[in-house]
């Protein structure tokens, strides 16, 4: 993150600060080409481009858990068909 910030800090764009930032992480956004998680990070408004990377990985860790929770139950529903055709047959 520190890395990023530096790179981010040496870059040249006119302006506020909240505009750079904004125009950051929008950028950032962007580049990862995901407009789910694009836009679950961008509905809480970050003010900053730490805001902007703290609110990804928060989304990112949901969308973990989502899926893995989706996993699970399919893998249990695909367990409970697979006994019912062994009873069965």
């Amino acid at each position: 993150m520190k890395q990023l910030n530096q790179l981010l800090e040496s870059s040249f764009v006119p302006g506020d600060e909240n505009m750079k930032y904004l125009l950051y992480s929008d950028a950032f956004l962007e580049a990862l080409d995901i407009s789910r998680v694009e836009d679950k990070v961008r509905e809480k408004e970050p003010a900053t481009f730490q805001r902007t990377v703290g609110r990804l990985f928060t989304v990112m860790k949901l969308e973990v858990l989502h899926n893995s929770r989706h996993h699970q139950l399919d893998t249990q529903k695909t367990g409970d068909i697979q006994s019912r055709n062994s009873e069965q047959g």
